[in-house]
């Protein structure tokens, strides 16, 4: 009996134990406390950026004070980052409400709220956020289904926030969004980001039927083991129709169409195809 007693003593211990997460000797900061750290390091490398001089430094102090605030050293810091790094699903747990955090920071609580109908929508289907980085997944590639009202003239906006996680060398990532129409035409817009905050690119519709429109984003850095993450959060995809002119007359009578044979088929009245997001993700060589 003494010897099943220690028996499940030991088991239990080293269950405990096991639970812990371990990285070279240290003992991993947990979900929730990485979270409020990681909030207020994004935060300060914010305020450093945009001090306007003396960048280099601020950040360095901005980012010494955050460590001081929580009483870790930056060597604990790294390697817990460095473990979740690893740990993909876990860091997507710390992420998904930071993303949260750092959207309503930047005023997204007093942004224009979307629906999914109308002259103004905003169509975005796919994820909140999607977290990019220099030893694993350098992009993303996402193919998004057409909208069958749209007309030459109108405009697609895509939009979102940035926030760069990296100690060394430079952050620098290309969005390019695209439409694809009728007979290999391909209208496309690019754009550089090496900061944190809003990004939008915008392409108008010529007068060619739609085929798809494409989004991309990819973090050029060489493969390093040193920690180089970039957050896509806040993501919108907003159509502005055209409403003067002709263009608005010749949207009114496909709409007025689509109505009539949606009623006919006993269909619902969306009048965006509800197909779903085709993903790519991985790695390239730079």
């Amino acid at each position: 009996m003494r010897y099943l007693f220690y028996t499940i003593a030991a088991c239990c211990i080293i269950g405990m134990l096991a639970c812990t997460p371990k990285h070279e000797g240290t003992q991993v900061i947990g979900k929730k406390m990485m979270t409020n750290i990681l909030y207020d390091y994004h935060v300060a490398q914010t305020l450093a950026t945009q001090s306007g001089d003396s960048v280099d430094f601020k950040i360095r102090l901005y980012t010494q004070a955050v460590f001081k605030k929580y009483n870790i050293t930056e060597e604990e810091f790294d390697n817990s980052l460095r473990y979740y790094h690893r740990n993909v699903h876990l860091l997507n747990d710390i992420y998904q409400p930071l993303a949260n955090r750092l959207n309503e920071t930047v005023g997204k609580s007093k942004e224009t709220q979307y629906t999914t109908e109308g002259d103004t929508a905003n169509i975005w289907s796919g994820k909140d956020f999607y977290i990019i980085n220099a030893t694993g997944q350098k992009y993303i590639t996402l193919e998004l289904p057409e909208d069958t009202l749209l007309q030459e003239g109108d405009k697609m906006e895509w939009s979102f926030n940035t926030n760069w996680l990296s100690k060394d060398g430079p952050r620098l990532a290309t969005a390019i969004f695209s439409i694809a129409y009728d007979g290999d035409t391909v209208t496309t817009t690019h754009k550089n980001v090496s900061a944190t905050g809003p990004q939008q690119l915008t392409l108008r519709i010529i007068d060619q039927k739609m085929k798809s429109m494409h989004v991309q984003i990819m973090q050029h850095a060489d493969w390093t083991t040193t920690t180089k993450l970039l957050l896509i959060s806040n993501i919108k995809l907003v159509r502005y129709h055209n409403t003067t002119g002709e263009a608005n007359t010749k949207r009114r009578n496909k709409e007025r169409k689509a109505t009539e044979s949606t009623a006919q088929n006993d269909n619902n009245n969306d009048t965006i195809k509800k197909e779903p997001l085709k993903f790519h993700f991985g790695n390239t060589k730079q």
